[in-house]
């Protein structure tokens, strides 16, 4: 082969090369903007899920942010030692919005105190009013307009009452009844949205001790008249008809050849206040006979007689009244109440 032919073969050689190599490079190429364009769809398709499951998410710590409430007490009061939280069966929380229409509710067996409770109810933001009543059921009973129908009952226009038998006399012991509220309580998205709600206790207990009647197999009444059987979810007195508070004693088997005997009694009866009254008598009930008031202008009101022997009584705060009817022989009395005696002359306490 020639000089000449082998330069043009090798040209040829040479050029079929660069073709070669051309027609790799440009296949790269194309599989290098493929692979940039296959990235970028699998990143657009990554952060579209990642939105998903962050949208999700939030609603999901919504749902774990639920309305909490708890349930506090003053442990420090007189009133703490006047029931036992094994009495109280139930709590329900009601609940209003801003414009105080009602807007659900939640119940609760045997609440305890200062224990977080998850209603599982997701409000919507905004202002709410909450109300909760411990042993709302008989001998209590809730009354409202339409409850339950979301925008059609108030608050204002919820109560609750004692059921007062036909005879209009209690005669059993009353369960604890117990009120607590609180407003303005912020519910906001994404917020721990608990709220710890106060309670107050609606009773009151009256012990009775009766000295010096004579011993007999009569039975004896103490009564205590009032109209505190109804209120408002504010947990204020609506005026209903008077009823009674009745417990009834003999003197005991065992001590009826003493000279020195002793009635006892004991009355579990709705809250009482300074600016209210509630009358109090005890009857021979076996014959009839008045024991007190002894006279005609005798004070019978109770309200009256603790103020009389304690003019700074704290009606919220104080929930037991022991009161000591001391007979002499002529049958007038002499009262103690809580260890103040009052003398019915200028009523003096001594």
């Amino acid at each position: 082969m020639s000089w000449t032919a082998f330069k043009f073969s090798l040209i040829i050689k040479l050029n079929s090369y660069l073709i070669f190599i051309d027609s790799i490079m440009r296949g790269k190429i194309i599989q290098f903007i493929r692979a940039v364009c296959f990235v970028s769809l699998i990143m657009s398709i990554l952060t579209f899920i990642s939105s998903c499951i962050r949208d999700g998410v939030e609603e999901c710590q919504l749902e774990d942010r639920s309305l909490t409430v708890s349930f506090t007490y003053d442990r420090n009061t007189r009133a703490f030692i006047t029931f036992n939280m094994d009495e109280v069966k139930k709590a329900v929380l009601y609940i209003y919005d801003d414009k105080d229409d009602y807007v659900t509710e939640w119940s609760l067996e045997n609440p305890v105190f200062n224990k977080e409770y998850d209603t599982g109810l997701i409000l919507d933001p905004g202002q709410y009013s909450m109300v909760v009543w411990f042993n709302p059921d008989a001998p209590y009973q809730v009354i409202t307009e339409s409850l339950g129908q979301v925008g059609k009952t108030c608050r204002s226009e919820s109560q609750l009452m004692l059921i007062v038998p036909d005879d209009g006399c209690i005669r059993d012991i009353l369960p604890p009844l117990l009120h607590g509220s609180i407003f303005n309580a912020g519910i906001e998205k994404g917020t721990g949205n608990a709220f710890a709600i106060p309670m107050s206790l609606n009773n009151n207990i009256i012990n009775l001790t009766v000295n010096g009647l004579p011993v007999n197999d009569d039975i004896y009444e103490f009564t205590v008249s009032d109209n505190n059987g109804h209120y408002t979810f504010d947990n204020d007195f609506v005026d209903c008809d008077h009823f009674n508070y009745v417990a009834t004693m003999k003197f005991p088997v065992s001590t009826k050849a003493a000279t020195n005997n002793i009635l006892n009694a004991s009355l579990t009866v709705l809250k009482l206040a300074g600016d209210r009254s509630a009358r109090i008598t005890l009857e021979n009930q076996t014959t009839g006979q008045q024991l007190y008031p002894v006279y005609d202008g005798q004070t019978d009101d109770l309200i009256d007689l603790i103020l009389k022997v304690n003019p700074e009584n704290d009606f919220k705060q104080t929930n037991i009244y022991n009161i000591t009817l001391d007979f002499n022989a002529d049958l007038t009395v002499s009262i103690t109440i809580n260890g103040w005696r009052l003398k019915e002359s200028g009523n003096e306490i001594l």
